[in-house]
């Protein structure tokens, strides 16, 4: 998977929707920031629960969102739904 952010985005395949997937930059929240508690954490990557390659299901439209301690110790993961 080639690193790319909210700049970087290319078609998405579904009309009305961004492209929900990629690596490193910043992440392109469905609802309102949220980081996960106990940072600092940094964006590690985001996946769409819609497209065919993610099984997770993550509710109505859900996005996940991955996230890396400063230390590189630990990750999260949380996600967000409409």
């Amino acid at each position: 998977m080639k690193p790319t952010g909210p700049a970087g985005r290319g078609p998405s395949g579904r009309p009305g929707r961004i492209p929900l997937r990629w690596m490193y930059g910043s992440p392109a929240w469905l609802r309102d920031e949220e980081y996960p508690p106990g940072g600092p954490w940094s964006f590690l990557f985001q996946l769409d629960a819609c497209s065919e390659w993610c099984p997770l299901d993550l509710g109505e439209g859900g996005v996940g969102y991955g996230f890396i301690s400063g230390d590189e110790q630990e990750g999260r993961f949380l996600w967000q739904c409409i």
